[in-house]
């Protein structure tokens, strides 16, 4: 089959499985969500509002599909009339060499979809979000946001994809795009607290008081090294509450969002934090991270097959070796890693999922982390879980039942 028939068929592909997924959640809900509400009533808050939180998933899902079929249509159309080809040609002939055109065609995408993705960003924020109460964004605040993410991916995805095209044309260049891309991840995770989340949020220390020595407590139980102990104003973007533990080495830092206090007692912020730093004490982290390198080594094995195999002849018109060929070839390699992976990825961040509720549980106090949960469901719209075959694909979490349930028969026993 011709590379560009190919190219088309992984992008119906994609847009078939989103349909697919779509369909599967509507056919669970018809048949099993009445019984699902009735075993989830013992958990739920007395008079929690299950139409509400229906309402809100499948706004959001209808939309996510929306978009994704939007984004597919978009994508072939680009192709079909050659427009995207004849940009590359453009760029490859404008550019004195192979770096450039990589950063050229870089910017320009990146441009390029920002744009078409505004409206997008817009309507999710400002009316979905709006409507059920989690948007705490003025317009200014979205725009800035929108700006510096923009900048952001400007300049990493514009220098990755300069780098990447010099490196493809190098003796070995699949193992140094390997290295490169290792190399950029730990960088950016490096970064992440230190330069990235700061353009965002305004990150005050913690002050001082029961809260932060019961933290500091925490930590020493875990053997972790951080920067620091930071709250963030989330409460001017969202209603939604997390907690995280942000950085590599030595630029971890703890951040807490402000609306977790806005929703939770000391002690429930303590469980919430306890479950995050487990992640980093149990090796979860890291073990992720490295699974996720043996993820991209493989599909760059499979892609240097691919690019040695098919890397001769015309391509949408175009002849020889260029980055067009290149990122169609990653689309393809991707698609089929992610269909195949995927189950094995949700499972094993599931199991660590649930280790780090256990432990959490142990460190601080059981009853505590599951009223946390719950609060956490009932704020986010979140106690109905995902059909089984959609969770066994994508779903990073167990639902916040099945992680109560879970937690209530381990404490007994």
């Amino acid at each position: 089959m011709p590379m560009e028939k190919l190219f088309y068929f992984f992008i119906f592909l994609n847009a078939g499985m989103e349909l697919f997924f779509f369909l599967n959640e509507g056919i669970y809900e018809k048949h099993h969500l009445k019984s699902i509400i009735s075993d989830l009533s013992g958990y739920a808050p007395f008079g929690y509002d299950w139409g509400r939180e229906l309402d809100y998933k499948r706004t959001h899902r209808r939309f996510a599909l929306l978009t994704s079929l939007v984004n597919g249509l978009l994508l072939f159309l680009l192709f079909s009339t050659g427009t995207v080809p004849e940009l590359s040609q453009r760029v490859s002939l404008g550019t004195p060499n192979l770096f450039l055109e990589g950063v050229l065609f870089g910017a320009i995408a990146v441009t390029v979809l920002s744009l078409f993705r505004i409206p997008f960003s817009w309507y999710v924020t400002f009316v979905i979000e709006e409507r059920f109460g989690f948007n705490r964004k003025d317009r200014k605040t979205f725009l800035k946001d929108l700006f510096i993410s923009f900048a952001i991916g400007l300049c990493l995805i514009s220098l990755t994809l300069g780098t990447i095209n010099w490196l493809i044309s190098l003796p070995y260049g699949i193992p140094l795009i390997f290295l490169f891309l290792a190399l950029l991840g730990i960088t950016v995770s490096f970064l992440f607290p230190l330069v990235i989340l700061p353009l965002f949020y305004r990150m005050d220390p913690i002050e001082e008081g029961p809260l932060k020595k019961e933290i500091n407590d925490l930590v020493g139980k875990t053997g972790l090294k951080v920067q620091g102990i930071f709250t963030a104003d989330e409460s001017r973007r969202s209603g939604h509450a997390n907690a995280m533990v942000a950085g590599l080495g030595s630029s971890k830092k703890i951040i807490l969002f402000d609306t977790l206090f806005e929703k939770m007692d000391h002690g429930q912020i303590l469980s919430v934090l306890a479950h995050e730093l487990t992640h980093w004490g149990k090796g979860h982290t890291l073990k992720l991270m490295t699974v996720g390198l043996m993820e991209q080594a493989l599909m760059l094995v499979i892609l240097g097959f691919l690019w040695v195999w098919n890397n001769k002849g015309p391509f949408f018109g175009l002849q020889g070796t260029h980055l067009l060929r290149l990122l169609i070839t990653v689309y393809m390699v991707s698609t089929v890693m992610n269909l195949v992976i995927s189950p094995f990825h949700s499972w094993l961040s599931r199991k660590y999922e649930y280790e780090a509720d256990e432990m959490a549980g142990t460190w601080t106090s059981a009853s505590s982390f599951c009223r946390a949960l719950s609060d956490l469901a009932t704020n986010d719209l979140s106690w109905i879980p995902s059909s089984p075959l959609y969770s066994l694909w994508f779903s990073s979490h167990p639902s916040i039942p099945e992680r109560i349930l879970k937690l209530r028969k381990k404490v007994s026993t």
